[in-house]
């Protein structure tokens, strides 16, 4: 063999290394989070800063993406209060990543089928068009034959199906490896006539073992709210910053933001801090419990997150509206506190009325004697 056709064969032949062997190589074992600062794009039509993910501007969601990829936490609950991120971070990031890294049936529950729809034409399309990972995994919708719809997208390896809590027949009739409730105390009390929409959606995903399980919601009233249940299974994480004074670690708290300058005191030293302060420090997740009745791990994680936390909404609107709602009390209407608790804090709503009942019944003794 001459030279010059040895020297062919090499350059062949390293080719092929270069172009066949990345084929076969398993891909990066990647989190969530990190999968998201690597290749999500936000887009302008959903985002006030629209291009590539930072993770590092809301420093809260890191551990509760990574709780999603996690293979081996199969249920994450989010407690929130609107407008932190989470549809982007937990539904959307969490969509792109099993799309592109684990393909698999995914199926994502909004309130009704028309919310399902608009989240496809206004979150979900955009995010597939601008992020180059996923931009090439559905086919084009103007296709004759497509399979990308405005309620299923098939990819290689799986499909994302969208829909709406009110409707029985969106939620059934398939296996799904990862489901995704979003606005989970939105959900009417029954699709239809069939029953519990979390849990009809729930099953759906009993035939892998593998499941993955992502309920996100505001809260609503006390009893009467999925996302109180759900957390009370779960490790009942609070996000907790340390003070910018004596670097005590604890939960922002309504209660304690002095209404004059919006400054929050601080549970050890009692000094008052400004919101910029408190939300530079270095947070970090604490759970409230960690076993179960029987003295069990509990798998699921559970997170809880005051809007106190949202780097975008300064405490002084906060102030104004609160003031707004107490205001509508002397009116006889407590639907704008009720609303300000819910979305703005991330708290139940709790009557009146049962909160001092259940006063009361913590108050009581028991009485052994005859009664006279």
């Amino acid at each position: 063999m001459t030279t010059a056709r040895r020297a062919q064969y090499q350059v062949s032949a390293q080719k092929c290394d270069n172009e066949v062997w990345p084929l076969w190589r398993p891909p990066p074992k990647l989190t969530l989070s990190q999968w998201a600062d690597k290749f999500r794009i936000l887009s302008s039509e959903s985002s006030s800063e629209p291009g590539q993910w930072r993770t590092h501007r809301t420093p809260y969601a890191r551990e509760i993406m990574d709780a999603i990829s996690d293979p081996f936490c199969p249920r994450v609950v989010v407690q929130k209060a609107s407008q932190l991120g989470a549809t982007d971070s937990c539904i959307l990031n969490a969509i792109g990543f099993y799309m592109s890294e684990d393909p698999c049936p995914i199926l994502a529950v909004q309130p009704t089928i028309e919310m399902a729809e608009t989240f496809s034409t206004d979150r979900l399309a955009p995010m597939i068009r601008d992020s180059p990972r996923l931009r090439g995994l559905c086919a084009d919708p103007r296709s004759k034959d497509s399979t990308n719809t405005l309620r299923k997208k098939s990819f290689p390896g799986g499909f994302i199906a969208l829909g709406g809590a009110n409707s029985a027949a969106s939620l059934s009739g398939r296996p799904i490896r990862v489901l995704l409730l979003d606005e989970a105390d939105r959900y009417p009390a029954s699709a239809g006539t069939e029953g519990n929409p979390l849990q009809l959606s729930i099953a759906r995903t009993a035939a892998f073992w593998n499941r993955k399980i992502v309920i996100v919601s505001s809260p609503s009233i006390a009893g009467a709210s999925h996302i109180e249940r759900e957390m009370e299974y779960s490790t009942r994480e609070e996000w907790l910053l340390p003070c910018p004074n004596c670097g005590f670690m604890q939960i922002l708290e309504w209660d304690r933001i002095r209404f004059r300058d919006y400054q929050h005191s601080c549970n050890e030293c009692g000094l008052f801090a400004a919101k910029y302060r408190w939300l530079a420090g270095k947070g970090e997740w604490r759970p409230q419990q960690t076993l179960d009745r029987r003295g069990q791990k509990i798998l699921t994680r559970g997170f809880f997150l005051s809007g106190l936390c949202n780097p975008w909404l300064d405490w002084s609107v906060l102030g104004i509206e609160f003031a707004r709602a107490n205001k509508a009390i002397d009116m006889g209407d407590i639907e704008p506190l009720k609303v300000f608790r819910n979305t703005r804090l991330g708290r139940l709503w709790e009557h009146p009325a049962r909160k001092i009942e259940a006063d009361l019944h913590a108050r009581s003794e028991q009485y052994s004697a005859e009664v006279p």
